[in-house]
């Protein structure tokens, strides 16, 4: 599992070192702390981009299925040979899957 600063995620997202504080405060972001060392995970930062990429319909709706998908597909932590099973099926679906 990779970690990210609060700078690095600001910087990925465009934002403010605040903006993050304040993602992280309302619960969007998830933290690990570590002494006072705040380390926030790659995949609660791609979970959250994703939720707010479909929340705002940037996401083709290409059904129920497609985005259950792409839903497991964000959050999957098994074996990687059905990761890329869940993959090459949201490709199969005609839906764009770079974010």
């Amino acid at each position: 599992m990779n970690f990210m600063t609060i700078n690095e995620v600001a910087k990925s997202l465009s934002v403010s070192r605040i903006t993050i504080y304040r993602l992280i405060k309302s619960g969007q972001l998830q933290t690990l702390k570590v002494n006072k060392v705040v380390r926030i995970p790659e995949k609660s930062l791609q979970y959250y981009v994703r939720y707010n990429l479909k929340k705002t319909n940037n996401i083709p709706d290409k059904g129920d299925k497609t985005q259950e998908l792409m839903s497991l597909a964000g959050k999957w932590s098994g074996p990687r040979e059905e990761y890329e099973t869940i993959l090459k099926a949201i490709e199969k679906s005609h839906v764009d899957t770079e974010f």
